[in-house]
């Protein structure tokens, strides 16, 4: 796991499952630090699995070898595509363990040429023809499955509904949820490939905007890998706008209330609330045009999840 995300999908499966097992789970060492700089930490994990009452054990990624070697019978679930690696594992074990493809946030859906497998057609030409009967062959083997929000079909109804259940608990175990103000939750996406001055001014004219629009107080939740985060933060905190300073993942800042407003670009917790369907959720991923230093791939990953989340109507513009 490396973000709130990867958790909240595995509890989400284990709560839609009645699962009260032990849980083991593998902590990338990027996430493994303090809650307070916005990233997945130990304590985060464990406050998500406690409000499930499951037991979780928690390890570095070195020791993943060693747990499937250990184990007689378990279930593996990694986040995104098929990990060649440790599915090859699972063969090697003669199929003693289960495998689960479980999404990884809108990243999942994306393109992704060499870098792996993923559970959704999205390629052209030979080898990506030759990739997808690949693909079809695993996930025809009896071990292996997917856990995914979206298919080509629509949404995961199980997917969602087991998803609603977890932030039900979640919000019901945390006393720092206990706010029902009205807001307009911003959620600002990593924005490094962008110039910094012409980002900035950027988000104070969408802020000006939601100011006029909406009459709310807003909340600005930042990309936990940004670098501009703690520049902005002083800037916005000076200028009058309030930060997530509880350092809640944006899911759970926006599942506090119903009647908040969810305003995000291309973010996996604005795409999420749309499938909810709980929530106001609205994008300025089309304002994105307007900036003349945005990466041009960049630029190429927000038409694409315009495009294809599009087909699915969970994209509204602010």
């Amino acid at each position: 796991c490396t973000t709130t995300w990867h958790v909240d999908v595995l509890c989400s499966y284990f709560i839609g499952r009645n699962v009260n097992s032990d849980v083991v789970v593998f902590l990338t060492k990027q996430s493994d630090t303090n809650s307070d700089k916005g990233r997945l930490s130990e304590d985060e994990v464990r406050r998500r699995f406690m409000a499930i009452n499951i037991c979780v054990q928690i390890y570095p990624p070195k020791d993943l070898k060693r747990h499937l070697l250990r184990e007689i019978r378990t279930t593996v679930l990694w986040p995104g595509g098929i990990n060649k690696s440790i599915l090859v594992k699972v063969i090697l074990n003669f199929c003693r363990f289960r495998y689960i493809a479980y999404d990884e946030g809108t990243s999942t859906y994306y393109p992704r040429g060499k870098r792996g497998i993923s559970g959704i057609s999205r390629r052209s030409g030979l080898k990506a023809k030759l990739l997808e009967l690949v693909e079809e062959v695993i996930y025809k083997l009896p071990f292996v499955s997917q856990y995914y929000m979206l298919s080509k079909y629509g949404v995961n109804c199980q997917f969602s509904d087991s998803l609603s259940r977890f932030y039900d608990s979640l919000y019901l175990s945390d006393n720092r949820l206990e706010q029902r103000q009205r807001n307009v939750i911003l959620v600002l996406d990593y924005d490094d490939l962008i110039d910094r001055n012409e980002i900035f001014n950027f988000y104070i004219a969408l802020l000006q905007d939601l100011k006029c629009m909406f009459e709310l107080p807003v909340i600005i939740s930042f990309h936990p890998n940004s670098k501009n985060k703690y520049l902005f933060e002083k800037k916005f905190k000076n200028m009058g706008f309030k930060i997530n300073e509880k350092h809640l993942s944006a899911e759970e800042l926006v599942w506090r209330n119903t009647n908040n407003i969810l305003v995000y670009g291309i973010s996996t917790a604005g795409l999420i609330m749309s499938v909810l369907g709980v929530h106001t959720s609205l994008t300025y991923s089309g304002r994105y045009h307007e900036l003349k230093s945005i990466d041009s791939n960049y630029l190429e990953r927000i038409n694409y999840f315009r495009t294809y989340f599009g087909r699915f109507n969970l994209i509204k513009d602010l």
